[in-house]
């Protein structure tokens, strides 16, 4: 557990993000690098708000979301769609 006073919030502008499978998906794989962190994902905008202690590492999380197919807003491609449809029927699963 991190100890400290300043909370950091980063916002990322993501492609693929269809519904709230997907929110799930994200929370929940994002929840899984820091447990610490606060996850807001609003479908309807396309972006993940993530709050949390301390500095946080921005390329982190992206390089997570890319895996999952949620690359950044203008840097997607087929690949990452399809990866994001099967993220978001994990997510609607659990």
């Amino acid at each position: 557990m991190k100890i400290c006073n300043i909370m950091e919030t980063i916002i990322f502008e993501v492609e693929n993000i269809k519904c709230g499978g997907c929110a799930s998906s994200i929370k929940r794989e994002l929840q899984l690098l820091d447990s610490d962190i606060f996850i807001g994902v609003d479908v309807e905008k396309g972006t993940i708000k993530i709050t949390g202690p301390g500095v946080m590492d921005k390329s982190v999380y992206l390089k997570k979301l890319k895996q999952m197919g949620y690359s950044e807003k203008g840097v997607g491609n087929l690949i990452d769609k399809a990866k994001s449809y099967i993220s978001c029927m994990l997510g609607k699963i659990s």
